[in-house]
């Protein structure tokens, strides 16, 4: 499970990238049993097109780069694609204002199904250089930086302290029914969480960052929307002995809500 994104980390960091692309870390992930969107990375419009009628609409477009960390900057993302038409002509759009900017790392666009709304939540991985990988769990989207409702733990972490942690959040009631809204699919968000530690842990070292950002959760599902992985510039050691919490205060710039 781990070696094929072992010697794909390597590669990248050879060769000056910055990012492991979107779809293959999300091929990776599913292996962890993180839910992920269907789609798949295309190169022409044609593709874009066959996929989205395959997959069904909305579909949404996102920039691949193993090298830009932040898409919306530069009008990397297209939402809420309901046809064919529409999808083949944002396609079109796109990828001709990538090659004029000579975006750097450019390596196509991905097409997913677009997941439904729900309640935003944001999980990142960071490895600290004292005490190791750290996981953040929080209320995500807009609110990140709006309300700052996070936790960080230590990884990797059982699913009893996941739920825990869970509890200490101020959007807590969010989770289990507020004002008459749904509660969340809980064991669902727990289990991904779970799969999230168990998969940060087993490439502590590779990363400084990994930001799943949204995690949009519902009554009886949830997805990881985005993912994405900045490569530690050297492997470092994984793992540091300590018995007490790592300082946290740095890291929240890491977890921006940019895509």
């Amino acid at each position: 499970m781990r070696d094929a994104l072992l010697r794909r980390i390597s590669e990248l960091r050879k060769k000056g990238a910055k990012i492991v692309p979107e779809d293959e870390l999300k091929e990776t992930l599913k292996l962890y049993d993180v839910p992920v969107p269907v789609g798949r990375l295309c190169k022409t419009s044609e593709e874009a097109v066959a996929l989205s009628s395959e997959i069904g609409f909305p579909v949404v477009l996102k920039l691949s780069s193993d090298i830009i960390l932040h898409k919306t900057e530069i009008k990397g993302v297209r939402l809420n694609l309901g046809s064919k038409e529409e999808v083949g002509r944002a396609f079109e759009e796109m990828d001709s204002s990538f090659k004029k900017q000579n975006i750097e790392g450019y390596l196509g666009i991905l097409v997913e199904k677009q997941a439904p709304p729900g309640i935003e939540l944001i999980i990142g991985l960071q490895h600290d250089a004292s005490f190791g990988p750290v996981i953040m769990m929080g209320l995500g989207g807009i609110f990140t930086d709006l309300l700052n409702d996070v936790v960080f733990r230590m990884i990797p972490l059982s699913k009893k302290e996941i739920l825990e942690a869970l509890r200490t959040l101020n959007a807590w009631p969010l989770f289990t029914g507020y004002r008459g809204k749904p509660a969340l699919a809980l064991d669902k968000i727990v289990e991904v969480i779970h799969a999230i530690s168990t998969f940060g842990a087993d490439f502590a070292g590779q990363y400084e960052s990994v930001d799943f950002n949204p995690l949009i959760a519902t009554s009886d599902d949830c997805t990881v929307v985005d993912a994405k992985m900045v490569i530690a510039a050297k492997e470092m050691p994984a793992q540091t002995s300590a018995s007490e919490m790592p300082r946290t205060g740095h890291l929240a710039g890491f977890f921006n809500p940019k895509s």
